[in-house]
């Protein structure tokens, strides 16, 4: 007989056998034979817990031959022994705790001393299979959490129990509160699955059938944050086959710098993912839309991006062939900042570089305006312009240099 069928019997008859009363002899105690039904439902169960206990109550309340008296008193006599039931789980619960011993586990994942830490940053948390005390640090629990629930092989949602990474046992439902509260309380940004478990009252599988959208964005941007740079730079070339369609003036050699394709084109690989395996449809059309404006522009600025150029120099009446590619800071950085103020500017120092060979007549003009060179004087609006530019505040604080070959310097430009 299970402990809370003992204390049922031995409180309301007094009865301090050991042996449960057979079903032929219920009729003989008092004559109460609703109440030793239930004892006898709740007893034949093999793994007994608070919430089949609650369902043959509900299961016994809920059957309409039995009159409301009787109820009535089946419930009270319940409710009365579930009482002492957990007044004497507590009792044993605070005895555990005093004889608990602390972990000797004194450092953090990162093998940092946990004294080194504030307590706001820390959580003791009570483990009963080892009746034992474990400290933890409240970030490496975050990332545990979010780890464990954003679990997604090959993106397909798996969400893992939480587990203590000391004892690989997972935390009980008492502790997964507790950690909870105590990050809200510390103000602590605890991950967003973290917060839909518990609004999902720590259930593995309602929370995955309820978050299923936000567990994938979250294994995607958990998957692109662990990418190496070989992966990095296979999926970038996936990427541009897919678009190859929008960067038609772009041909990527198969020697080009790899750091420069990364440099260009890394911070796409989110969307890209997002794009191809999102479960929600308004973010995929938002990242593709997004991919495709950002290669358009890239394709009308950087026409050269990739390009092997074959340099031909003539030396001693010998001939050396040496090769180069446009992958240097002016040429593949996508302007994001001002990119109508960028294309402007390009056109007019392309007007003022053709007009350029007027130059030369300038100083004639401040001695005499009548001078037979006033002609040219009406392509100097271009060089106004461009001081124009040149001293004009702007918010990314960018400017426009002309040197003496009248290239335009955008290397403090970034993409």
């Amino acid at each position: 007989m299970n402990f809370f069928c003992e204390i049922i019997i031995k409180e309301q008859y007094h009865l301090f056998e050991k042996k449960f009363p057979d079903i032929s002899e219920i009729n003989k105690i008092n004559g109460d034979s609703f109440l030793y039904f239930l004892i006898n439902e709740i007893n034949n169960q093999y793994e007994l817990n608070y919430k089949m206990k609650i369902m043959k109550l509900n299961n016994f309340l809920s059957n309409n031959f039995i009159p409301n008296k009787n109820k009535y008193e089946v419930l009270n006599k319940f409710c009365s022994a579930q009482k002492h039931f957990n007044s004497l789980r507590y009792f044993l619960h605070l005895i555990k705790l005093k004889k608990a011993k602390i972990s000797t586990f004194e450092t953090d994942l990162c093998l940092t001393p946990l004294d080194a830490f504030k307590d706001n940053n820390k959580i003791k948390i009570y483990e009963k299979e080892n009746n034992m005390f474990y400290i933890f640090r409240l970030s490496d629990l975050n990332n545990i959490i979010n780890n464990n629930l954003c679990n997604s092989p090959n993106f397909f949602e798996m969400p893992l129990p939480i587990k203590n990474p000391l004892t690989n046992v997972s935390f009980s439902i008492n502790n997964l509160y507790n950690i909870y509260f105590k990050m809200k309380s510390e103000s602590f940004n605890m991950c967003n699955l973290f917060h839909l478990y518990f609004l999902s009252n720590f259930n593995l599988k309602e929370f995955k059938i309820k978050n299923m959208c936000v567990i994938r964005d979250e294994a995607i941007k958990h998957y692109v944050d662990n990418l190496t740079s070989i992966l990095k730079i296979n999926i970038i070339n996936d990427l541009l086959y897919d678009y190859k369609y929008s960067i038609n003036n772009i041909k990527i050699n198969d020697n080009f710098p790899s750091y420069a394709l990364l440099k260009a084109f890394s911070h796409l690989i989110i969307d890209y993912y997002i794009a191809n395996y999102s479960l929600n449809p308004l973010l995929r059309n938002k990242s593709k839309e997004k991919i495709l404006v950002f290669l358009k522009k890239f394709n009308r600025l950087n026409p050269l991006f990739g390009r092997k150029i074959i340099v031909i120099k003539k030396k001693n009446h010998f001939q050396t062939i040496s090769s180069k590619y446009k992958y240097d800071g002016k040429n593949y950085y996508y302007f994001v900042e001002n990119f109508i103020t960028q294309i402007h500017k390009r056109i007019i120092v392309r007007k003022y570089n053709k007009y350029n060979k007027y130059n030369k007549y300038n100083k004639y003009n401040k001695y005499n305006k009548y001078n037979k060179y006033n002609k040219y004087n009406k392509y100097n609006k271009y060089k106004n312009q461009i001081k124009r530019f040149n001293y004009k505040k702007t918010n990314n604080k960018q400017n426009i240099i002309v040197n003496n070959n009248s290239e335009l310097n955008n290397s403090n430009l970034h993409p």
